[in-house]
């Protein structure tokens, strides 16, 4: 078997905090704190998984997996200390890191680029 584990409704918690992290001080923290309180869900979770068997299917993946032979109940302990490798966020740009130094946006598709500035642009 595999899965991935998690809580149930993460993406649509992750989509309503999102849209606080930049407004104010406050709304940065409180977005950080749904961060770290997310992860220590996620975490929570996969132990439990770990638990029965399961083992994340490779590094930094999401998916966890189970062999029937695998299949049994670890005490907590045993699974407490777990490393699960995690991908890190990617970092958000600043203004400044948005153009390439000859000037093309690095957020904007090429094909955009060239219609706003011609095939040659100067």
């Amino acid at each position: 078997a595999v899965l991935q584990p998690g809580a149930e409704n993460a993406e649509e918690e992750h989509a309503r905090a999102e849209g606080h992290e930049e407004e104010t001080e406050e709304g940065r923290a409180l977005f950080q704190l749904f961060l770290a309180e997310r992860a220590a869900a996620q975490r929570k979770v996969a132990l439990q998984w770990a638990r029965l068997g399961f083992r994340q299917a490779r590094f930094a993946s999401p998916s966890w997996y189970v062999t029937p032979d695998r299949l049994e109940l670890v005490p907590i302990e045993e699974v407490a200390g777990l490393h699960i490798s995690a991908t890190p966020d990617k970092p958000k740009l600043a203004p400044r890191d948005t153009q390439e130094p000859g000037g093309v946006p690095l957020d904007k598709p090429l094909a955009e680029f060239f219609e706003e500035h011609g095939r040659w642009s100067k």
